[in-house]
């Protein structure tokens, strides 16, 4: 029963069962923001497990349900609210926000920012969210881009493949974008492999903007960039 289920901090061996709960969403598996997540002190996954009859240990019990959060005082963030198909409307994604907002509210973020779905909004309004802006994803080929355009855009500045040393160069823009110090997060991201750190500086060498790149996984080819951050439009 859901009222017997008790949300569990997510384990290293957990990440290739919820990156399949994630692809079972229609989501791509981004198995290493998975591990950053539950490798960086500030952030952590929550789950509930699928109880096992047959005298197992609940630790090794699969994932049904997952919420991720992230810790940057005074923002905290949830994301990848998922419940598995099997166990839907047994008020799972309740008691898993639950758990990440005490968890969140314990680690010193009292605003919280999500991204809602539309079947996610009732369950989040229901706990108090309010809606603020609209969020925004969008892909398309690299060849229907206009590069010449994006020149004309960028005027003196210079953008450049940088190596994990240049983080503290964008610290301070990414804070105050954001609202926090994800810093931690961001170096935890840069380890994984084929992850590039792109900086935009100016005339005076001074950081203007930045963005990280990324392989896309699960067989599919191409490249997520993001977080993606500017001084100016």
């Amino acid at each position: 029963m859901a009222s017997a289920m008790e949300a569990d901090r997510a384990i290293a061996s957990d990440v290739a069962a919820l990156a399949d709960l994630r692809v079972a969403q229609g989501w791509a598996r981004t198995e290493a923001l998975l591990r950053a997540l539950v490798t960086w002190e500030h952030g952590c996954i929550l789950v509930l497990r699928e109880r096992e009859t047959s005298g197992g240990s609940p630790s090794s019990a699969l994932p049904v349900a997952a919420v991720s959060a992230i810790a940057a005082p005074p923002i905290g963030v949830i994301g990848n609210v998922i419940v598995r198909e099997d166990f839907r409307r047994q008020g799972l994604s309740r008691i898993v926000m639950s758990a990440a907002l005490d968890w969140l509210r314990l680690h010193g973020a009292p605003i919280v920012l999500l991204d809602a779905t539309p079947d996610g909004r009732p369950v989040y309004e229901r706990l108090g969210f309010v809606p603020v802006t609209r969020s925004w994803a969008s892909w398309t080929p690299i060849s229907a881009l206009d590069m010449a355009a994006l020149d004309r855009l960028s005027g003196h500045q210079i953008a450049q493949l940088a190596t994990a040393e240049a983080l503290p160069r964008v610290v301070t823009l990414d804070a105050a974008a954001f609202g926090g110090d994800r810093a931690g997060l961001l170096e935890v991201m840069l380890r994984e492999p084929e992850h590039q750190l792109i900086l935009a500086t100016d005339a005076h060498d001074a950081v203007t903007g930045y963005a990280i790149a990324r392989e896309l996984d699960g067989g599919r080819q191409g490249l997520r960039v993001g977080p993606w951050v500017a001084r100016e439009p």
